[in-house]
C-alpha cells in the first residue's frame, strides 16, 4: 500500500523552540545553516543537560508549539492524500513520556482518528517500502530512507538542514510527484508482459 509518512518534530512541531524554552535561553537568531546539533548550537554541555530541562517529557512533548508553517505543510498533506494513507512517524527520546506526550499532541492537534495511523520508531527506514513517501526534516533520516527501502522521501528545508525553497511549495511538489507516480504505476495492475 502505498502511503506518506509525516515526521513531527521540526516538520509540524517546534521541537527546537519548545526546547530552548524549556532551557531558559533565546532561539539563536540566525541559527547556523546547515547544523542540526542543539548541544553545539545552544552551548550545552551535553543532550542530557537539554532533556533534564525538558522534563516531564510528557509535558514538554504534549505542548510543543507548531511550526510556523506546520499547519499549512499539513493542510497540503491533507489536501493531496487520502487520510488512509497519511502516517505520523516520529522518533521518541529514551524516556516513555515522550511517546504519551507525542500521542496527546497528536490527539489534540489532529484528531483521535490520526493516533491510530501514528508510528512511533527509532529507526525510521525499517518502514521504508516501495510506494512510500517520507516527509522529514533531517537529512541523515531522508538519505538513509531509500538505503535499504525503496521508498521515496522529501526534505523539508529548514534552518538546521541543507533543504532550499519553501516548505510549503517543497512538499506539495512532492506529494504531486507521489500521486502522479501512483496514478501511472496503478494503470499498469493488471497488465502483464
Amino acid at each position: 500500500m502505498r502511503v506518506v509518512f509525516v515526521d513531527m518534530d521540526g516538520v509540524l512541531c517546534d521541537f527546537v523552540g519548545s526546547a530552548c524554552r524549556a532551557l531558559g535561553v533565546e532561539r539563536p537568531d540566525p541559527w547556523p545553516a546547515g547544523v542540526y546539533d542543539m548541544v553545539e548550537v545552544l552551548g550545552l554541555k551535553s543532550m542530557s543537560e537539554m532533556w533534564r530541562a525538558c522534563r516531564p517529557q510528557h509535558e514538554f512533548f504534549a505542548h510543543l508549539d507548531w511550526m510556523p508553517d506546520g499547519k499549512a505543510i499539513w493542510a497540503t498533506v491533507r489536501e493531496l492524500v487520502d487520510p488512509a494513507r497519511i502516517f505520523i512517524l516520529s522518533m521518541p527520546s529514551h524516556e516513555p513520556g515522550s511517546w504519551s506526550g507525542k500521542v496527546q499532541w497528536v490527539r489534540r492537534h489532529l484528531g483521535g482518528g490520526q493516533v491510530a495511523r501514528m508510528v512511533l520508531c527509532e529507526n525510521k527506514r525499517l518502514l521504508s517500502s516501495a510506494g512510500s513517501l517520507l516527509i522529514d526534516d533531517r537529512a541523515e533520516t531522508v538519505e538513509k530512507w531509500g538505503w535499504e527501502g525503496a521508498g521515496e522521501a522529501v526534505l523539508v528545508p529548514r534552518v538546521h538542514n541543507t533543504g532550499t525553497g519553501n516548505p510549503v511549495e517543497v512538499v506539495r511538489a512532492a506529494l504531486l510527484a507521489w500521486r502522479k507516480h501512483e496514478r501511472v504505476t496503478s494503470g499498469l495492475a493488471g497488465v502483464r508482459a
